[in-house]
Protein backbone atom coordinates (compact mmCIF):
# COMPACT_ATOMS: atom_id res chain seq x y z
CA UNK A 1 0.00 0.00 0.00
CA UNK A 2 1.28 3.71 -0.54
CA UNK A 3 0.27 6.65 0.63
CA UNK A 4 -2.48 9.12 -1.78
CA UNK A 5 0.27 11.51 -2.07
CA UNK A 6 2.47 8.35 -3.64
CA UNK A 7 -0.41 9.00 -6.54
CA UNK A 8 0.89 12.49 -7.39
CA UNK A 9 4.45 12.14 -6.80
CA UNK A 10 7.11 10.23 -6.23
CA UNK A 11 8.98 9.60 -2.93
CA UNK A 12 12.14 10.97 -3.98
CA UNK A 13 10.36 14.20 -5.14
CA UNK A 14 8.61 14.66 -1.79
CA UNK A 15 10.62 13.11 1.27
CA UNK A 16 12.54 15.59 3.08
CA UNK A 17 11.61 18.44 0.84
CA UNK A 18 10.41 21.71 3.06
CA UNK A 19 6.39 22.39 2.22
CA UNK A 20 7.06 25.87 2.82
CA UNK A 21 9.77 26.13 -0.08
CA UNK A 22 7.73 25.66 -2.55
CA UNK A 23 6.79 28.14 -5.05
CA UNK A 24 9.80 30.17 -3.55
CA UNK A 25 12.16 31.55 -5.80
CA UNK A 26 15.55 33.13 -5.74
CA UNK A 27 18.50 34.53 -7.81
CA UNK A 28 21.47 33.10 -9.54
CA UNK A 29 24.29 33.98 -11.62
CA UNK A 30 23.57 32.28 -14.56
CA UNK A 31 27.16 30.58 -14.37
CA UNK A 32 25.91 29.10 -11.84
CA UNK A 33 23.39 27.21 -13.14
CA UNK A 34 24.96 23.54 -13.80
CA UNK A 35 25.74 22.99 -18.32
CA UNK A 36 22.79 20.41 -18.84
CA UNK A 37 20.51 22.72 -17.01
CA UNK A 38 20.87 26.32 -18.83
CA UNK A 39 18.94 25.67 -21.75
CA UNK A 40 16.14 26.21 -19.49
CA UNK A 41 16.78 29.35 -18.52
CA UNK A 42 16.73 32.56 -20.97
CA UNK A 43 19.37 35.80 -20.45
CA UNK A 44 18.50 39.04 -21.33
CA UNK A 45 22.27 40.09 -20.71
CA UNK A 46 25.90 38.79 -20.92
CA UNK A 47 26.47 35.57 -19.76
CA UNK A 48 28.84 36.65 -17.39
CA UNK A 49 26.43 39.12 -15.56
CA UNK A 50 23.34 37.78 -16.49
CA UNK A 51 21.38 36.38 -13.36
CA UNK A 52 18.16 34.53 -13.12
CA UNK A 53 15.30 33.06 -11.00
CA UNK A 54 15.29 29.56 -10.28
CA UNK A 55 12.88 27.46 -7.61
CA UNK A 56 14.29 27.52 -3.91
CA UNK A 57 13.10 24.05 -3.45
CA UNK A 58 15.21 22.48 -6.37
CA UNK A 59 18.88 24.63 -5.79
CA UNK A 60 20.23 21.51 -4.96
CA UNK A 61 19.72 19.61 -8.32
CA UNK A 62 20.11 22.90 -10.66
CA UNK A 63 23.64 24.54 -9.42
CA UNK A 64 27.17 24.16 -9.11
CA UNK A 65 26.96 26.11 -6.01
CA UNK A 66 23.76 25.79 -4.48
CA UNK A 67 24.99 28.29 -1.81
CA UNK A 68 25.68 31.15 -4.45
CA UNK A 69 21.73 32.12 -4.22
CA UNK A 70 19.87 35.67 -3.26
CA UNK A 71 16.77 36.63 -1.70
CA UNK A 72 16.30 39.83 -2.65
CA UNK A 73 14.04 42.19 -4.53
CA UNK A 74 12.60 40.49 -7.08
CA UNK A 75 12.52 37.34 -5.45
CA UNK A 76 9.06 35.45 -5.90
CA UNK A 77 6.15 33.40 -4.46
CA UNK A 78 4.45 31.16 -6.86
CA UNK A 79 0.81 31.29 -4.39
CA UNK A 80 -0.54 28.78 -7.36
CA UNK A 81 2.14 26.08 -7.67
CA UNK A 82 2.17 25.86 -3.55
CA UNK A 83 -1.82 25.46 -3.18
CA UNK A 84 -1.42 22.91 -6.24
CA UNK A 85 1.69 21.31 -4.33
CA UNK A 86 -0.44 20.83 -0.77
CA UNK A 87 -3.26 19.98 -2.90
CA UNK A 88 -1.75 16.58 -4.36
CA UNK A 89 -0.82 15.37 -0.91
CA UNK A 90 -4.35 15.48 0.53
CA UNK A 91 -7.68 15.32 -0.93
CA UNK A 92 -10.47 18.39 -0.70
CA UNK A 93 -12.42 18.01 1.92
CA UNK A 94 -14.49 21.36 3.52
CA UNK A 95 -12.69 21.91 6.44
CA UNK A 96 -9.45 20.35 7.77
CA UNK A 97 -8.42 19.39 11.59
CA UNK A 98 -4.82 20.17 12.78
CA UNK A 99 -3.23 18.38 15.35
CA UNK A 100 -0.16 19.20 16.43
CA UNK A 101 1.95 16.64 19.17
CA UNK A 102 4.03 17.83 21.77
CA UNK A 103 4.62 21.05 19.77
CA UNK A 104 5.70 23.81 21.95
CA UNK A 105 9.07 23.81 24.08
CA UNK A 106 6.78 22.22 27.16
CA UNK A 107 6.09 19.25 24.85
CA UNK A 108 2.25 20.52 24.71
CA UNK A 109 -0.27 19.24 22.24
CA UNK A 110 -2.79 21.24 20.57
CA UNK A 111 -5.51 21.59 17.65
CA UNK A 112 -7.23 23.67 15.16
CA UNK A 113 -10.21 23.29 12.64
CA UNK A 114 -9.81 25.41 9.09
CA UNK A 115 -11.69 25.90 6.39
CA UNK A 116 -9.11 26.16 3.81
CA UNK A 117 -6.33 23.65 3.03
CA UNK A 118 -3.57 26.53 3.26
CA UNK A 119 -4.70 27.56 6.23
CA UNK A 120 -3.92 24.29 7.84
CA UNK A 121 -0.26 24.46 6.93
CA UNK A 122 -0.08 28.02 7.92
CA UNK A 123 2.02 28.90 10.96
CA UNK A 124 2.44 32.06 12.68
CA UNK A 125 6.10 31.26 13.13
CA UNK A 126 9.12 30.20 11.30
CA UNK A 127 9.07 26.08 10.65
CA UNK A 128 10.27 23.73 8.64
CA UNK A 129 7.36 21.18 7.18
CA UNK A 130 7.94 17.78 5.72
CA UNK A 131 5.72 15.25 4.68
CA UNK A 132 6.53 11.81 6.27
CA UNK A 133 3.43 9.93 5.05
CA UNK A 134 -0.99 10.03 4.63
CA UNK A 135 -3.85 7.36 4.55
CA UNK A 136 -4.05 5.37 1.11
CA UNK A 137 -7.58 7.23 0.50
CA UNK A 138 -6.14 10.71 0.89
CA UNK A 139 -8.37 11.90 4.09
CA UNK A 140 -5.26 12.67 6.27
CA UNK A 141 -1.27 13.05 6.13
CA UNK A 142 1.34 13.06 8.37
CA UNK A 143 3.99 16.04 8.18
CA UNK A 144 6.68 16.59 10.40
CA UNK A 145 7.36 20.04 11.64
CA UNK A 146 10.40 21.70 13.13
CA UNK A 147 10.26 25.05 14.70
CA UNK A 148 12.83 27.07 17.65
CA UNK A 149 10.27 25.79 20.24
CA UNK A 150 11.04 21.62 18.84
CA UNK A 151 13.99 21.55 17.15
CA UNK A 152 13.97 18.17 16.90
CA UNK A 153 10.26 17.78 15.04
CA UNK A 154 6.73 17.35 16.45
CA UNK A 155 4.08 15.22 14.56
CA UNK A 156 1.46 17.32 12.96
CA UNK A 157 -1.83 15.24 11.32
CA UNK A 158 -3.85 16.85 9.09
CA UNK A 159 -7.78 15.14 8.37
CA UNK A 160 -9.94 16.21 6.06
CA UNK A 161 -13.43 16.52 7.86
CA UNK A 162 -16.76 15.68 6.37
CA UNK A 163 -19.67 17.40 7.47
CA UNK A 164 -20.49 15.20 10.05
CA UNK A 165 -17.11 14.94 12.13
CA UNK A 166 -16.48 18.57 11.62
CA UNK A 167 -20.04 19.32 13.32
CA UNK A 168 -19.45 16.41 16.06
CA UNK A 169 -15.49 18.22 16.55
CA UNK A 170 -16.43 21.69 15.98
CA UNK A 171 -18.67 23.30 18.94
CA UNK A 172 -16.83 25.25 21.68
CA UNK A 173 -17.69 22.38 24.59
CA UNK A 174 -16.05 19.56 22.59
CA UNK A 175 -13.62 17.88 25.53
CA UNK A 176 -9.93 17.97 24.16
CA UNK A 177 -8.96 14.41 24.65
CA UNK A 178 -12.37 13.79 22.19
CA UNK A 179 -10.77 15.43 19.92
CA UNK A 180 -7.47 14.04 19.96
CA UNK A 181 -8.77 10.27 20.13
CA UNK A 182 -10.03 11.29 16.72
CA UNK A 183 -7.09 12.10 15.51
CA UNK A 184 -4.81 9.30 16.90
CA UNK A 185 -7.48 7.01 15.29
CA UNK A 186 -6.67 8.93 11.94
CA UNK A 187 -2.88 8.25 12.66
CA UNK A 188 -2.89 4.47 12.84
CA UNK A 189 -4.37 5.01 9.01
CA UNK A 190 -1.10 6.97 8.09
CA UNK A 191 1.17 5.10 5.75
CA UNK A 192 4.90 6.53 6.18
CA UNK A 193 7.29 7.23 3.75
Amino acid sequence: MKPYALKNFSERYIKDKNINDVGCYVWTPYLNIKSEYRDDFEIYDDEEYASVSVPYTDINELLDDPFNYEWCMGSDFDEYEYEDFISELIKKAEHYLVCAYACTWDRRTGYKIVDELKDAFYRDYDCHQCYSGGSQGGKSICITEYSHDAPMGYRTMIIGLTNKEYEKLSYWDVDFDTVIKFADEHSKKIIEI
